[in-house]
């Protein structure tokens, strides 16, 4: 009983990340991000498909996500991922069919993970990688793949 509370505390906080920014604005979600991403943010988009949320998949994703949200929240930005954005990203060559993770940040790589992200060690390539930390073979072999993203 108490771990079924604790991932529904887990999902309405996550979907309070991923829509508060854009309460009372009439800005589309890919304008939100570029407004982020021009005020220094580092943008985490994601799409979860399996909305069995007592399931493990889910259970694990919530997990890693909100575990990562809560250590870096001053300088990211947490987005549910939208209609808009998916045709915006589908214009820059991503074909959106699955769930996902997007880490944006301004004038630097973007990073694109396709699936289920339950994975502690992609976040913390994606962390280093931002803070410009040197990454090793490990943070290597977990970052996702680099795409180039235009929202403009």
């Amino acid at each position: 009983m108490k771990f079924r509370r604790l991932l529904i505390n887990i999902f309405l906080w996550l979907t309070l990340i991923g829509n508060g920014a854009q309460a009372g604005s009439e800005r589309s979600l890919p304008e939100t991000i570029n407004f982020d991403l021009s005020n220094g943010k580092i943008v985490v988009v994601y799409q979860m498909l399996n909305d069995d949320t007592a399931s493990e998949q889910y259970a694990d994703w919530a997990y890693y996500l909100n575990e990562f949200a809560e250590s870096n929240t001053p300088q990211y930005q947490f987005y549910a991922a939208d209609a808009a954005l998916n045709d915006r990203l589908a214009e820059n060559n991503l074909a959106i069919t699955d769930s996902y993770t997007l880490f944006l940040k301004k004038h630097e790589a973007s990073f694109y993970y396709q699936g289920v992200l339950v994975e502690s060690p992609t976040y913390l390539a994606i962390k280093t990688y931002y803070a410009g930390e040197e990454l090793t073979p490990m943070h290597h072999a977990f970052m996702p793949e680099e795409v180039t993203i235009n929202l403009d």
